[in-house]
């Protein structure tokens, strides 16, 4: 049990025998962040000097580690000379996991390195800029983003017009500024050492400072040095023009495409690096090394980037921002194949590819992302534009003959039309549209028939990694799904906050590798679910770890298959998971709410409070590393209980309160206390084990009868509480004369 204590001294009068003195009120404690007990000083200083927006998650970054750790990260704050360095700083610190903050090879000062080489950029490149939000350096609402330059190409004009776009506040501190990509950690990298051994600044290089000026003799063609991306990148005005499929005359985008595959032959050596500085050096890789490159690249060009892993089939690639393109505001990058914009890798359960553009009607000509319109795809004599209504059945146009197969045939809108289905066999397979064929078309598709396998490459989910070992689902933005929801509780059917539930897939990717293999994972809420698309047609697999119990019994690698009939697409599949041996915390043991007993009341205390959002921490099975994931809500328990209820409470044991709010996101109480004892008002986090509840507390004092003040005492305190951790705010009695 993890205790703060704040002491009101002096609020209450003994009262008993002799009348007090009139007295000044005493002044009400200050508003304050409540982690005086765990952070230093100099963190605390810290704190004052962020963006009020950081300050919880830097917060609880800072109270996880040692105080020589916490004042040495302090220090690049309080002493950092350029202030519009600190919110960049700031956010790495805060979502940094913390075994990278506690290695010792990791070097503190690259985090102010980071922050001081995209500013560096942004002085050179003509597509982007760096835009300050806020009034001034000490707005607490401050922050940094980015606006581009973007274009947008027109074949049938052959001219590109130009918008101006600006990031999302979030987007650039993460997938700009954050120095990890995916699944390497942010160290010194010397490019010609074996095995990317971390080394000290002197001795290696950042990615963010190396790849911008780095050149080698060795590139794919074998003649000369490698391009300089410093050189590709400078001049150029346009983000990209958003021509799909196209590595040259596309803006950056299409310049960081040439220098990828100028610096790189495709195939993995005997070493596989995911370090960028490494990779450059070896310029050697298949899909992962080309990924996590191009990420770099992407990212050193103030583009904000990601890597998308297809783990169950085997395969990888970039993303690049652009939220006036897509949906979901990413863009498909590949450029070992030249490809910007392309979906269609993997095929669903059927073997139909499906191809992912903007789903908008850009040309006005009735018709979403047909581009190819004009192109006469089966050979029929007619393409799209000329009336064609299915471009891939040279039997279909306009004209053709109608045939009884619940199609139309000759595109006039409608199918069968003066035809009698009941005497027609138009494939020959001796069944009918009416006796059951869905397509008189193909002989081979009749009731009689059977299925063919599958498609071997679908896909089953897609994940994207976050600069704290985060494993993001963007799996809808590319296939058809359906949505797996598991709950996790333990014996009692308590819900487990923080477990990891880990999903495998059934693939046949390979031949000689078929089994279950990696996808994906998710963790829980406050609530003990997790949530996650997954590709629609597939079979499935889990295993769940959390703070207080594991799923199957067995080893670290057993696993549950809990999807052998595929899903269709939309569907909710429900799993629940019961760990039997865990021992999630159940919260305060109040055994009862009392009253006063008897005594006079002599003062009224108002007590409310609002949470304003949790943390769910665990450790990535995929990435390694620890991340946090915040939610909104939050719940936790407010008790006022005297001396000897607050230290039952303590000592984990049952006691009596004077009221009890049970798991509430917020309230409000009032009630009388008397001034015959001492009091102590608690909020606690004690029912989630891997959860940092975050929130606000409000108190006032007043007067009931002769006090020794006049005015309410209040109190307005903002709190941050780790798993099984508990705020006390103590009302006491003045020290005897």
């Amino acid at each position: 049990m993890h205790t703060r204590v704040l002491t009101l001294a002096g609020l209450l009068a003994l009262g008993a025998c002799v009348t007090p003195e009139p007295a000044e009120p005493p002044p009400a404690p200050p508003i304050d962040v409540a982690w005086e007990p765990v952070l230093t000083d100099l963190a605390v200083e810290s704190l004052g000097m962020v963006p009020a927006w950081l300050r919880d998650d830097l917060a609880i970054a800072m109270q996880g580690l040692s105080e020589d750790l916490q004042n040495e990260y302090a220090l690049l704050i309080v002493d950092e000379d350029e202030p519009w360095l600190v919110d960049e700083i700031a956010f790495t610190i805060a979502h940094l996991s913390p075994e990278v903050l506690e290695s010792a090879n990791f070097h503190p000062e690259l985090i102010t390195l980071n922050a001081e080489l995209v500013y560096a950029r942004d002085e050179v490149l003509d597509y982007v800029e760096l835009v300050e939000v806020g009034g001034s350096d000490t707005d607490p609402e401050r922050y940094t983003t980015t606006r581009y330059r973007v274009g947008q190409y027109d074949e049938t004009t052959d001219e590109t017009s130009v918008v101006e776009q600006e990031l999302g506040r979030d987007d650039y501190y993460w997938y700009v500024v954050h120095p990890r990509g995916e699944d390497e950690r942010p160290y010194f990298i010397n490019p010609d050492a074996y095995g990317s051994q971390p080394r000290a600044p002197d001795d290696g290089y950042f990615w963010r400072d190396f790849l911008w000026w780095a050149a080698s003799d060795d590139c794919p063609d074998g003649v000369g040095e490698c391009p300089v991306l410093e050189d590709m990148l400078t001049g150029v005005d346009l983000l990209w023009e958003r021509r799909y499929g196209n590595s040259t005359d596309n803006g950056a985008m299409g310049q960081i495409i040439q220098w990828v595959n100028g610096v790189m032959h495709f195939g993995a050596l005997e070493e596989r690096s995911v370090q960028p500085v490494r990779i450059y050096g070896l310029h050697h890789g298949n899909c992962g090394e080309h990924g996590d490159l191009t990420n770099a690249a992407v990212r050193i060009g103030l583009i904000p980037g990601i890597v998308i892993e297809a783990r169950g089939n085997d395969h990888c690639w970039s993303e690049f921002g652009d939220a006036g393109w897509t949906d979901s505001g990413w863009v498909q990058v590949e450029p070992v194949n030249n490809s910007i914009d392309y979906y269609g890798y993997y095929a669903d359960a059927d073997g139909n590819y499906n191809r992912s553009r903007n789903g908008i009607d850009d040309d006005c000509d009735g018709l979403a992302d047909d581009a190819d319109r004009d192109t006469d795809a089966d050979e029929d004599g007619y393409t799209i534009a000329d009336g064609d209504c299915h471009d891939g059945k040279p039997e279909v146009f306009p004209g053709a003959e109608e045939i009884a197969n619940s199609f139309d045939d000759n595109c006039d809108g409608v199918a069968d039309e003066g035809l009698d289905p009941e005497d027609i066999d138009a494939d020959g397979d001796g069944w009918t549209v009416p006796g059951g064929d869905c397509d008189d078309t193909r002989a081979e598709t009749n009731p009689d028939a059977l299925d063919p396998l599958p498609s071997s490459n679908r896909l089953f989910g897609l994940s994207g990694g976050r600069g704290d070992a985060l494993v993001l689902n963007r799996t809808a933005d590319y296939v058809k799904t359906f949505e797996l929801v598991v709950y996790v509780e333990d014996a009692e059917g308590r819900p487990v906050d923080g477990a990891l539930v880990w999903v495998l897939g059934w693939s046949t990717t390979y031949s000689s590798a078929t089994g279950w293999w990696p996808v994906t994972e998710m963790v829980s809420d406050a609530t003990g679910t997790a949530r996650m698309d997954l590709g629609y047609a597939n079979e499935y697999a889990i295993r769940v770890d959390s703070n207080v119990g594991s799923w199957p019994p067995g080893s670290d690698t057993s696993i549950r298959p809990i999807i052998d009939t595929w899903p269709e697409e939309g569907e909710v599949f429900e799993y629940t998971v019961t760990l039997e041996e865990a021992d999630q915390p159940a919260g305060a043991r109040v055994e009862s709410v009392v009253d006063l007993g008897g005594a006079t009341p002599d003062y009224r205390l108002d007590v409310s409070h609002t949470t304003g959002g949790y943390r769910v921490a665990q450790v990535s099975r995929l990435l390694h590393d620890t991340f946090s994931l915040a939610f909104d809500g939050g719940e936790v328990d407010l008790f006022v209980v005297d001396q000897w209820g607050y230290e039952r409470f303590v000592e984990g044991r049952d006691f009596a309160a004077l009221g009890f709010v049970e798991a509430a996101a917020e309230s409000d109480t009032s009630l009388q206390i008397s001034d015959d004892r001492e009091w102590y008002v608690v909020v606690a986090n004690t029912r989630l084990g891997a959860t940092t509840v975050i929130g606000d507390l409000q108190m006032e004092l007043s007067a009931l009868g002769e006090v020794p003040f006049d005015a309410p005492v209040a109190l307005d305190r903002h709190f941050r509480l780790g798993p099984d951790e508990h705020v006390a705010f103590h009302i006491g009695r003045p020290a005897a004369d």
